[in-house]
């Protein structure tokens, strides 16, 4: 069975606890990546802590718009969870991260950074291209769900319907969906889950080189020349 179809037999309900579940893995990838090291602290712990935090609020807030059927409410928070990975996953493309997460404290904006390689400005759109080499979907999420963070044509489609047929057009106010789909909730929150499971992998990818620094020490450790590598 494969991740997709795993997905599609779940319920609305149980596809949100499992996104809730994953809320409260980020509690053990961060003890993770705490006591990594002998539990010394960087700089870019303290971006991962933010990151960590955020994403558990995210999902705090998303699953109870989903259930309240208030669809608008809920949809930027899918974009803001992509922006958590985009943010982190910055720290893996810059020559020293530990300056970046001491701009990030100082409030400094990622753009000013540049990409290690190519000498580019950190811009979302780049950002994008980079994870999205690992995870091509990503870049539809990024251009759907960014719509929603404006006053956009989103939001007037989400306000208004048409039955077919219909030459009436049907206008609602109210804080609750009237045109939402259980599709549209439910394709949501698997979104959603694919996104923590991104911004996991980041964390879980950061305790694995605080623990291992030094790039031989790892190779020697995890390389496929070590019959015993994982």
């Amino acid at each position: 069975m494969t991740e997709q179809d795993e997905y599609i037999t779940l319920t609305l309900e149980e596809a949100l606890e499992r996104l809730e579940e994953q809320s409260k893995i980020h509690l053990t990838v961060t003890m993770s990546f705490l006591s990594a090291d002998e539990a010394k602290m960087y700089p870019l712990d303290l971006l991962a802590i933010s990151a960590s935090k955020r994403s558990m609020s995210l999902i705090g807030g998303f699953t109870t718009m989903i259930r309240e059927h208030n669809f608008i409410c809920a949809a930027p928070l899918v974009r803001l969870q992509l922006d958590n990975s985009l943010r982190f996953y910055a720290a893996f493309l810059v020559d020293d991260p530990h300056e970046l997460a001491r701009g990030f404290i100082d409030g400094k904006s990622i753009r000013t950074f540049k990409e290690r390689s190519s000498k580019e400005k950190l811009s979302d759109r780049l950002l994008v291209n980079r994870l999205s080499e690992h995870h091509p979907w990503i870049t539809k999420v990024y251009e759907e769900t960014s719509g929603y963070i404006h006053l956009s044509e989103k939001h007037f489609f989400n306000t208004i319907g048409k039955t077919a047929g219909d030459q009436k057009l049907k206008l609602v106010g109210g804080e609750k969906d009237q045109f939402i789909s259980e599709k549209d909730r439910f394709d949501a929150v698997i979104i959603m889950i694919k996104l923590t499971n991104i911004l996991l992998w980041l964390l879980n990818s950061w305790t694995l080189t605080k623990e291992t620094p030094d790039p031989v020490a790892w190779m020697k450790k995890h390389g496929i020349n070590n019959p015993n590598a994982v």
